[in-house]
């Protein structure tokens, strides 16, 4: 029993000397104007002009909204075709392109920056080979490879920008290197796919060829429900169970938090966080405002 305690003493201990004091603070806060149908913001990303993206899932759309809160613009509703979603699940926003997965249709969407419809990439709703079914994230590597979440199929897919198919990997299961529930993605600077396990709370780490690198966040995580990828590697995971953000380096497992309850603003349902330079951006629901953080 001695031994024991112990060893739960020693395991704390460590964990404290790996954990550091995050220094984020507000900087801006943003409060969107011009939205209407009850609009609730689920996901968001931002674009290199400063243009905020931002999925409506309650009423299927994808707004944009210029850097002074005003939405610019949207396309959606309910249904199947072209420029309709049936839960949109998360969003990818390059210089040129936007990316949404289409969760329950089974499919990405891709649009350029003032909205208009380019392509789809379909799942099929599928488990074989180059399927998908309900994707729960999307992520464009600088190499222009498309990289997606198959949530109900445990695995990661890897394609061209044109749509063909490359790789899957991950696989549904508990072993090193297995998933249960992929959600939120994200890519590092040198192509390292990281992907949240919302099953197992934790971050999983795969080369450009699908080989299981390493995870991180074991132990920590209470509820893994969106990150982001800074320039530098660190991935920023946001926990609405502990209602912190995470920052995870890429070599080594040190990491620090921010603690969201003791930010000034106040927040009602945070849901997702972007990551654009030094800047860290956190989206919250309930009062459809974006919060822009910068360290002290």
């Amino acid at each position: 029993m001695t031994n024991r305690i112990i060893l739960i003493l020693l395991i704390s201990l460590l964990q404290l000397s790996l954990k550091a004091q995050s220094t984020w603070e507000v900087s801006r806060e943003l409060k969107i104007e011009g939205l209407d149908n009850g609009a609730e913001l689920t996901n968001f990303d931002i674009s290199q002009s400063g243009d905020f993206y931002a999925l409506d899932q309650r009423n299927n759309r994808l707004l944009r909204i210029s850097k002074k809160g005003e939405v610019l613009g949207f396309i959606g509703g309910f249904g199947w075709q072209e420029e309709q979603f049936d839960s949109p699940s998360a969003i990818w926003v390059t210089s040129l392109d936007v990316f949404v997965a289409d969760r329950n249709n089974h499919r990405i969407q891709r649009y350029d920056r003032e909205l208009n419809f380019i392509s789809i990439l379909d799942g099929s709703g599928g488990f074989e080979e180059g399927e998908f079914e309900y994707p729960a994230g999307v992520a464009q590597s600088a190499r222009g490879n498309l990289y997606l979440s198959d949530s109900f199929n445990g695995k990661l897919l890897k394609y061209s920008l044109e749509g063909k198919f490359l790789l899957e990997f991950g696989g549904l299961g508990y072993a090193e290197g297995n998933i249960i529930e992929p959600g939120s993605i994200g890519i590092t600077p040198d192509e390292k796919v990281v992907v949240a396990d919302v099953a197992r709370n934790m971050l999983l780490y795969y080369d450009e060829f699908g080989n299981f690198l390493f995870s991180r966040g074991e132990g920590i995580i209470m509820a893994a429900t969106a990150l982001s990828v800074g320039s530098d590697g660190e991935v920023f995971l946001l926990d609405i169970e502990l209602n912190s953000i995470f920052i995870f380096q890429e070599n080594s497992d040190a990491y620090s938090e921010i603690k969201l309850s003791e930010l000034e603003s106040q927040l009602t349902a945070p849901v997702d966080i972007a990551v654009r330079g030094n800047e860290l951006y956190l989206l919250d629901s309930r009062s459809n405002k974006i919060l822009q953080l910068k360290k002290r």
